[in-house]
């Protein structure tokens, strides 16, 4: 296979991209499949040259990972070996990305010419909010073992991508949180917890993430990490964007030449 340039055919017993396509390992990573020959076990001092008593193998990578948002803004462009560096049994290998700026940059931005700037501007308008409700977990760690009987104090911090979209209401630095739920591994936030944002664009907020790190309160010793989720603001977008699309899809039901309303059913 090697001979015959069939690197797709070896790559389907690579056991890396069948890991990663069930989210056993490196949850969110990604690679691309390679279309060079395996870069182990090889002989030093030669330029491919495999050992008979190993099965050639892609064990060199690349691999990658963003936020959900700004996935679309990152390009492989190059993914290749080095067979020409021959000083160990694997093969080198280099991957080139091509980057679209979201803010900061010069002209030309995917989602217009605005900056960092317009996130802390002022303005005599209100400032928008990101409000959550029903928050809870379920099957959380327990991080209080025996002592406590196997149970957590959850809570979560929440942090916003970019950092400048948080106007910080409790003060500089300090960021908004949850209240703590005392001796559980299934957490339920009965109150609406409200965050307020900058001033900024919607084609910014749709390129945004919300950062929800759950931690554990501990009072004897610094507090617990439990585990992290991110949420890309765009979701919030395209549902409201598929909810308004549904409206305007509704067939109206004629009553003498005039819509008199919609007609609504499930399917």
């Amino acid at each position: 296979m090697i001979k015959n340039q069939d690197y797709a055919s070896i790559y389907k017993y690579d056991e890396l991209q069948r890991e990663l396509a069930a989210e056993e390992v490196l949850w969110g990573f990604q690679t691309s499949q390679p279309n060079f020959p395996p870069t182990f076990k090889v002989a030093r001092h030669k330029t491919l040259e495999y050992n008979p008593k190993r099965l050639p193998s892609y064990c060199d990578r690349v691999l990658w990972k963003s936020l959900p948002g700004v996935a679309d803004l990152l390009r492989l462009t190059a993914y290749e070996a080095c067979p020409g560096t021959d000083s160990s049994d694997h093969k080198p290998v280099r991957a080139a990305f091509a980057i679209r700026p979201t803010w900061g940059g010069g002209g030309g931005e995917p989602d217009g010419p605005h900056r960092f700037a317009d996130l802390r501007a002022a303005s005599s308008g209100g400032r928008a909010a990101l409000e959550l409700t029903e928050l809870r977990g379920e099957g959380l760690e327990a991080m209080d073992y025996d002592v406590m009987g196997g149970k957590s104090d959850p809570y979560i911090v929440f942090h916003l991508d970019p950092p400048t979209l948080l106007h910080h209401t409790l003060g500089v630095g300090v960021d908004p949180k949850t209240k703590t739920v005392k001796r559980t591994v299934n957490p339920k936030w009965e109150e609406p917890q409200t965050l307020s944002l900058n001033h900024c664009t919607e084609a910014t907020l749709r390129r945004s993430h919300l950062l929800m790190v759950i931690m554990d309160k501990d009072f004897m010793n610094p507090d617990d990490f439990m585990g992290a989720a991110v949420l890309p603001l765009k979701m919030i977008f395209e549902q409201e964007d598929a909810e308004r699309q549904e409206e305007e899809d509704r067939p109206r039901m004629p009553t003498g030449g005039t819509a008199s309303g919609p007609a609504e059913g499930g399917a």
